[in-house]
């Protein structure tokens, strides 16, 4: 049996379809999911309740969980305070910690790219040196708390792994697209430009357009969470593409697989406005190719073409 935590989130639910694809009883864990006690569907199990609170995990087994995946978390774009975030991404990882140590179970953690996005170098490892900052110090801006409490987390997992106490595995991801991203809610630039590739508008582009990002499908992220879950040693693997991708790489691969053939967008290039994104990185991934023998399956333009068609129908786990 495998425990998801955040089945109810983005990566959370394509984690759970894909465990369920290759026969795995799971056990979907959220805010919003199921019910207040169990709901046997099958080989999907839910559960409902605040992973903060470590009395919730008294409603959940002891014996035959192979497995945590820890999808949950309070996210940055949300804006929270520090207390929420300290709350949930770290006492709440604290709680599953002690949880997977009593039960015998391994630990899947997923954590942002954020500790790293303050970085000068272009190519980061796993040993690359931890820094980070935030763009704003204003309220509901201002990132430090949210990164602080995943790095917090992250601590945690390594000193239980470190010492012996949980088989503990962190994947650090890479910026991911797929249907159902929670920056759909906050329209992100990513979404401004399939919405206007959809209905041909012109497509604005700012700056020099040189910051490179690393872009990684949601799917290929949920296969990597089953590998590692399967096959990976206790540590930190970085989850990405390895390839860099410039926002006019992005748009022009967007307008390719959501424009009307006959009628696609077109580029207007403002060199006189700042770019958008301000800082490059890509991940090296040979780690985790050499240690559980992942590597990214969609290209950027495929996963796009994969994500329309995933948006004709609802991608909610059953």
């Amino acid at each position: 049996m495998i425990l998801i935590t955040g089945a109810d989130g983005f990566i959370g639910q394509y984690v759970c379809k894909d465990l369920l694809a290759h026969r795995y009883e799971i056990v979907r864990i959220g805010r919003t999911v199921g019910m207040k006690n169990w709901m046997n569907t099958g080989r999907v199990h839910q559960a409902a309740f605040d992973i903060s609170n470590s009395k919730s995990f008294g409603i959940l087994p002891l014996r035959n969980v192979e497995a945590v995946i820890h999808c949950a978390a309070a996210l940055m774009i949300d804006g929270l305070s520090a207390k929420v975030y300290f709350e949930v991404n770290a006492v709440g990882t604290f709680n599953v910690l002690e949880y997977c140590r009593e039960a015998g179970a391994k630990m899947i953690f997923l954590m942002t790219h954020s500790d790293t996005n303050a970085i000068d170098e272009l190519y980061l490892d796993e040993s690359s040196e931890r820094i980070f900052k935030t763009s704003s110090y204003k309220d509901g801006e201002n990132s430090v708390p949210f990164i602080a409490s995943k790095i917090a987390a992250a601590e945690m997992i390594r000193s239980y792994a470190r010492d012996g106490v949980v088989n503990a595995t962190i994947l650090r991801i890479a910026n991911v697209r797929g249907y159902g991203s929670k920056d759909t809610k906050y329209n992100s630039v990513f979404h401004q430009f399939i919405a206007k590739a959809r209905n041909s508008e012109p497509i604005e582009l700012w700056g020099a357009l040189k910051t490179q990002r690393d872009l990684i499908y949601v799917k290929d992220v949920a296969r990597a969470v089953r590998l590692a879950m399967v096959k990976a040693p206790s540590g930190l693997y970085n989850i990405g593409s390895g390839k860099g991708m410039t926002i006019e790489d992005e748009a022009r691969e967007i307008v390719k697989v959501f424009s009307p053939l006959d009628n696609p967008s077109k580029f207007v290039y403002r060199k006189e406005i700042p770019e958008v994104r301000k800082h490059s990185c890509i991940f090296r991934i040979d780690k985790a190719r050499q240690h559980f023998g992942w590597a990214p399956i969609y290209s950027y333009h495929d996963g796009l073409v994969d994500m329309k068609h995933e948006q004709e129908g609802s991608y909610a786990c059953k």
